[in-house]
């Protein structure tokens, strides 16, 4: 009995040893916070390439420079752009004109299948005996699958095409695909070289990911949620998100001679920032970025390290102290560590 209770602290205190050797991190939620994320459309599921850490003014300003780049450009690429429309007009025609004589063949061949089945004519007879209707319908439709398989490959690239010269036509402000990827990329990195020196720090040798990956919040089920609708709404927090890392994080001075109303307003102000952060780490719900759906990687145990990842990032980024401080106060909140 004593040899069996031994072995099994041998066996807590080997399992604490392993855990306190790795570190834990919650990957959607550092990835959400990447100051490079503050420019992500998820509407558009691109980047937008205004420069970080800008105030309004200054961004207004660069609207208006790249709105002009972006006018040029529709005017240098208006045939071509015009010439790619119409190819996808015809091909969506071609596609459902193929659609259309298909339902017309079978419907035809259908028919006349009926009517000989129930004809009492000798003729008819013969003729259904002769005829196999059945292999007839089925020839058909095998070359009716042959040929919608051509146009629709037709169409795709003539979408491509199309959507190539858009996309050209608007890179002065937001990414192109290769862009988008390359900025994905570029977090994923970030990422791995900070929780690297604070896994380090933490004398840890090993990194899971303790969270669901893009997995939706339990109040907010993916399915009864319209794509577009989430995707405004996690852009419009994302737009808050910017400017608070750009915005000084304490608040305008205030004129209220009672010192006990200005920490009032001073609370309030902080409040909503905090409540920005919240949502922001919320609209990470139900959407897929570039982590696959998992299931929790760490059960139980091992050293949190989401909060000092993040904070290291921030720093790399230039993100002021109290800014991040307010962040993290806000992980921990949400019980993110």
């Amino acid at each position: 009995m004593r040899v069996m209770k031994l072995l099994l602290v041998l066996c807590l205190l080997t399992n604490a040893a392993v855990a306190q050797n790795i570190a834990t991190i919650d990957y959607p939620v550092t990835f959400i916070l990447h100051p490079l994320m503050s420019n992500y459309r998820f509407e558009l599921g691109v980047f937008e390439k205004a420069p970080l850490l800008i105030g309004e003014k200054e961004y207004d300003v660069w609207l208006i420079k790249v709105g002009a780049e972006i006018k040029a450009l529709q005017t240098h690429h208006a045939k071509e752009l015009a010439s790619a429309k119409s190819k996808v007009a015809r091909q969506q025609a071609a596609l459902n004109r193929l659609a259309d004589r298909n339902h017309s063949t079978i419907s035809s061949l259908a028919l006349s299948f009926d009517k000989l089945r129930t004809s009492d004519k000798p003729e008819d007879k013969a003729r259904l005996a002769r005829v196999d209707y059945g292999a007839q319908i089925r020839e058909y439709e095998e070359k009716f699958q042959r040929e919608s398989i051509e146009a629709r490959k037709a169409l795709e690239q003539a979408i491509m095409e199309c959507e190539k010269i858009e996309e050209l036509i608007e890179s002065p402000r937001f990414t192109t695909k290769e862009e988008t990827q390359k900025q994905f990329a570029q977090i994923q990195q970030d990422i791995l070289n900070a929780a690297t020196y604070v896994m380090r720090s933490k004398n840890c040798s090993t990194v899971m990911n303790s969270a669901g990956m893009g997995w939706p919040a339990p109040n907010k089920p993916v399915h009864s949620i319209d794509p577009a609708l989430l995707g405004r709404s996690s852009d419009q927090e994302m737009e808050l998100y910017k400017r608070l890392l750009a915005a000084s994080p304490e608040p305008p001075p205030q004129d209220a001679p009672n010192p006990e109303y200005r920490e009032q307003l001073r609370n309030t102000f902080l409040q909503n920032r905090v409540g920005s952060i919240r949502r922001t780490v919320h609209a990470r719900s139900g959407l897929r970025l570039v982590e696959p759906d998992v299931v929790p990687r760490v059960l139980i145990g091992g050293v949190p390290i989401t909060i000092e990842t993040v904070n290291y990032i921030l720093y790399q980024y230039k993100i002021s102290e109290a800014n991040r401080g307010l962040i993290a106060q806000v992980l921990r909140e949400m019980r993110i560590n």
